[in-house]
């Protein structure tokens, strides 16, 4: 960061941003899964799941997951399942490319 500020290029500046962006994701993610799922199963009856029954197990799964120390390898695909079972409009807005992929 010191060399970009002393050189004030901003390609520089540009590259350490995106640097900074995915390392904020990476230390987030494990929130951001927890997030995904605790919000799903507050407002479970506002979806119009494909699968309502494999919704919820998953739903279960992933909270209890959650309960005993959870990992992003262990949530990641309980939130890839669940947001395949959601119609295509009901689906993360944005860049969701971090959840999915």
């Amino acid at each position: 960061m010191d060399e970009v500020i002393r050189a004030k290029d901003v390609k520089l500046g540009n590259v350490l941003l995106e640097e900074i962006e995915g390392f904020f994701i990476k230390l987030t993610f494990i929130y951001q899964l927890i997030g995904f799922i605790r919000s799903h199963n507050e407002n479970f009856g506002s979806f119009h799941w494909k699968d309502s029954g494999r919704a919820r197990t998953l739903l279960n799964n992933g909270l209890q997951i959650i309960g005993e120390n959870p990992t992003v390898d262990e949530l990641h695909p309980v939130v890839i399942s669940l947001i395949d079972l959601l119609p295509n409009d009901e689906r993360p807005s944005g860049d969701d490319s971090v959840l999915v992929g």
